[in-house]
Formats: C-alpha cells, structure tokens, sequence
C-alpha cells in the first residue's frame, strides 16, 4: 500500500488523483461534495479517474470496480467513519518506499 502524507494543502489529494488515473482505481472520500471536488480537479488536470465514491457508497458496495484497487483520501476520517467514534491513534505497516511526504507550496 502507498501512503501519500503531507500537510494540509501540501497536493495529497492530487498525487492520489494522479494514481488513481495510472490504475483506474476508485477514490473514496468523505462526502458527496468531496467527490465532486476531487472529480473537477481529476478533469482539470486532464485526467480521467473513475468517478470518486462516498465511503457510504463503498460501505453498501454502490460501485463498478474495475478490478479491486481502492484509493482513499483522507484515511483518518474514513477509519473514524467506520468506527463511529474519534480515532485519536493508528498504526500502519510502511517502508520508505511506499511513503511519498509532500511538503506545502506556497
């Protein structure tokens, strides 16, 4: 698994749009308004993804995979979705070849 870290505005989520457009892979956010969002962007860059599902969408399994590659934006709030609680720590399994830290450009 690729994990994609970086501060806030720092272009996570388009390197993840970037990755999505390589595999094909789903994006699974948050809401509705973030799906759009991510979308625009993907068109934007000229990029073609496959349209971005909620994570109430992935839940009920309301998608076409084109194989089973997901890609998550935002995993912190999709782990406090899922457990219905606040998350406050996790741990995941890296190397430094799967971890991409993208600094913030002003």
């Amino acid at each position: 698994m690729k994990i994609i870290t970086g501060d806030r505005m720092s272009g996570k989520t388009t390197a993840l749009i970037r990755e999505a457009a390589k595999v094909g892979a789903y994006i699974v956010c948050a809401n509705r308004k973030e799906c759009d969002r991510i979308h625009a962007k993907s068109r934007e860059l000229g990029l073609d993804i496959p349209l971005p599902i909620t994570y109430g969408d992935f839940e009920m399994h309301r998608y076409m995979s084109r194989g089973n590659q997901l890609m998550v934006d935002n995993v912190e709030a999709l782990v406090n979705y899922i457990g219905r609680h606040t998350v406050v720590a996790c741990t995941v399994n890296t190397d430094s070849e799967t971890t991409h830290h993208l600094t913030r450009v002003n």
